[in-house]
């Protein structure tokens, strides 16, 4: 699904990022995964034991390495990437600011 567009629950309503509750940004996040197909190089459960994620040491959205970024810095990897291959995957995504927030909510759970 590179490149295309994904619209979260949250989108769908037309509510403003500021009333979004944090299970649904959590539910958004989930949906982003698997809508924008990262699971295809960070795994369906986000450890990063796939083909792509073993030879780009894709790090386990558990692992302290990701847990100890900040929100900002998350954001950063998500949108811009991390290393030439993880670039263009993530720039392919077109992510919104509020699909990235998801995102970032959702990997939070994952501790």
């Amino acid at each position: 699904m590179t490149g295309s567009t994904s619209t979260t629950q949250s989108e769908n309503r037309g509510t403003p990022d500021s009333m979004i509750s944090s299970s649904d940004l959590v539910a958004d996040g989930v949906a982003v995964y698997k809508a924008k197909g990262c699971g295809s190089c960070h795994g369906e459960s986000a450890n990063g034991d796939t083909a792509i994620g073993k030879k780009n040491n894709i790090h386990d959205f558990r692992s302290a390495d990701v847990q100890k970024l900040s929100d900002a810095e998350l954001t950063k990897v998500l949108t811009e990437g991390k290393g030439q291959v993880s670039k263009i995957a993530h720039k392919s995504k077109n992510l919104t600011e509020l699909q990235t927030k998801s995102l970032v909510a959702w990997i939070r759970t994952l501790k």
